[in-house]
Order: C-alpha cells, then structure tokens, then sequence
C-alpha cells in the first residue's frame, strides 16, 4: 500500500508568513553589494604634536588635521586615535577636545571624532587635550591611527615612544 499526498492550495496567512520570513533574506542578500560598492575616504594628513614626560603624561599641542588631497570627509566616527600606555599604572583625561569623543578601556585611550573632517580643509585637532599619570622612565606607551589610508605625522610624540 502506498500512500498519496496530494498538496492542498495554500492559506492566505501561510503565504504571508511565508514572506515575513524571507524579506529578512532578501533585505541582506541586497545589502552587500551596495556595502562592498562603497569607498571608503583616503588621503589627508593629522599631524600629531606634543610631547610624553615621565612622571606626567602624555600632551596634545599644536595638533592638526589637513584635508589637501584626501578623497572626501572623514565622517563623525571614522577616524580614532588610540593610545596604549603602561598596564597598571592609574592616569586621567583632560576633557574631551572640541569636536572628540574620549573612551577609555583598561590602559587604553580612543579618541574619536564626533565631527566631520571636511576634505581640502585645514583645522585644529586635540590641542589642549592630556593624560596625566605617574608614568616610570623607560616604560613603553603607544599612539594608532585608524583609517590606516590617513597619513601621519608625529611631532614631539612617536608611535612607538617612551617615557
């Protein structure tokens, strides 16, 4: 004996369920190419200036970003700046300069900004802004930029520095 199922018509609320559940599908099978579609800003210079004193801190003077050349703005949250400084050691933050976000998570500062960076333009960035601890002679702390298409210029601080 074998047994026959014949499919009835579907119901309306089926057919409707049915599609509840596959627009989801179709709404990420859409996004990304429209996402791999779009480019991201290039170009510019922040030139980061000031200076890291054992047993203060670390000083933001005269720091600068220039658009000339870059492809476009650096849009609010497109560009952060992180600083690594020695585990262990208890700091502070000044406020957060004008048009900067600051978090900080462990012994790690992020700077983020909170306004756009318009391309072809040249404006002031992070001056005034510090963190002060008991930072010992010789130990290690470090400065990142990110989007990594953004070109740096280090003067008074390093990468890669000591205090």
């Amino acid at each position: 004996m074998s047994a026959t199922h014949t499919p009835s018509n579907p119901s309306r609320r089926h057919v409707l369920n049915s599609l509840a559940w596959s627009a989801p599908v179709l709404t990420l099978a859409v996004a990304g190419p429209l996402a791999a579609a779009s480019t991201a800003t290039s170009g510019g210079t922040l030139t980061l200036s000031g200076r890291a004193v054992a047993r203060e801190g670390i000083f933001f003077t005269g720091s600068s970003y220039n658009g000339s050349g870059a492809s476009g703005p650096y849009a609010a949250q497109q560009l952060q700046i992180l600083i690594t400084l020695p585990e262990g050691v208890p700091f502070t933050t000044s406020a957060p300069p004008a048009g900067f976000s600051v978090s900080v998570d462990a012994n790690v500062v992020t700077l983020t900004n909170t306004a756009t960076l318009s391309a072809d333009q040249q404006t002031t960035v992070l001056n005034g802004f510090f963190i002060t601890g008991n930072f010992l002679p010789g130990t290690a702390y470090t400065v990142r930029v990110a989007p990594p298409t953004l070109a740096i210029v280090y003067s008074g601080l390093v990468a890669d520095g000591t205090f």
